[in-house]
């Protein structure tokens, strides 16, 4: 599909029922996560078209099979492509639409519904992160965690710095832009409170734990404080965006579809 930047490639999940209205944005993670995670999202999106939904994959500028470098890309483009994704679906006659987020796409999600005031059905998040600042801390660590052997000279208050002068730094093969990473470093979803219209269901993954982070927790508490229907789980998987191998989390994808069943039938 052509975009502002250059041609966007979108993968569609047709759904089992042709007359449905519903359907289901895949926002992604960042870089490499995303190469991770295609087997889960390939298995979701045939979970959800067998419901009855339509799953619309994209792939944003300067990833996958779109167009542009991934030093080129922008999060202003990045929130366009979003957009560019929902307005294609309205033109093919979807008139409820949902978002699916993962990790990172999943502040993306929220950034894009908020700058262009656009009405979502819901929300499905995937082990999302909470403080774009976390993340660009830990994007620094695994630049540090790559150079080992080597004479290390980095520290994350050194790349910081030079991230704030304008220098791109390359992390496990991607060159994100200084700008990229400044605007991720200042999002906070406990500030991107979702539309009381639509529900979120929130689901993370753990290998022992039975409950959701701490922190995940405050910022649903602070979403329901301004009546967003928040349902949230914690299933036992692998982190299947960071595995060295490709992972399979059954359970992450039978608790979404639970939560689809119950709280569609309900709506």
């Amino acid at each position: 599909m052509p975009g502002d930047e250059g041609c966007l490639f979108f993968l569609l999940f047709e759904p089992a029922r042709k007359s449905t209205t519903d359907a289901i944005i895949l926002v992604p993670p960042f870089a490499d996560e995303m190469n991770k995670s295609r087997r889960m999202v390939n298995l979701q999106a045939e979970s959800f078209a067998e419901l009855g939904f339509a799953v619309l994959i994209i792939d944003l500028f300067g990833t996958g099979d779109s167009s542009g470098e991934f030093c080129d890309a922008s999060w202003e483009g990045w929130r366009k492509n979003v957009k560019e994704a929902y307005d294609w679906l309205q033109a093919q006659g979807f008139r409820a639409i949902h978002f699916w987020g993962i990790r990172l796409g999943c502040l993306l999600a929220l950034d894009t519904v908020r700058t262009f005031d656009l009405s979502v059905v819901s929300f499905l998040f995937w082990q999302p992160v909470i403080a774009g600042d976390r993340f660009v801390t830990l994007l620094f660590r695994q630049r540090i965690a790559g150079e080992f052997g080597q004479q290390q000279s980095e520290t994350v208050k050194i790349l910081r710095q030079k991230s704030a002068e304008g220098v791109s730094l390359e992390i496990a093969g991607y060159l994100p832009s200084s700008e990229m990473l400044s605007t991720i470093s200042n999002l906070r979803m406990v500030d991107m409170v979702p539309d009381s219209e639509s529900f979120v269901i929130w689901l993370e993954c753990s290998i022992g734990e039975s409950e959701i982070l701490p922190a995940s927790q405050k910022v649903i508490d602070s979403w329901q404080n301004y009546q967003t229907r928040v349902h949230s789980a914690c299933v036992i998987g692998n982190s299947f965006w960071n595995s060295v191998e490709i992972e399979e989390v059954p359970a992450l994808i039978d608790q979404a579809r639970e939560f689809y069943l119950e709280v569609l039938n309900d709506w």
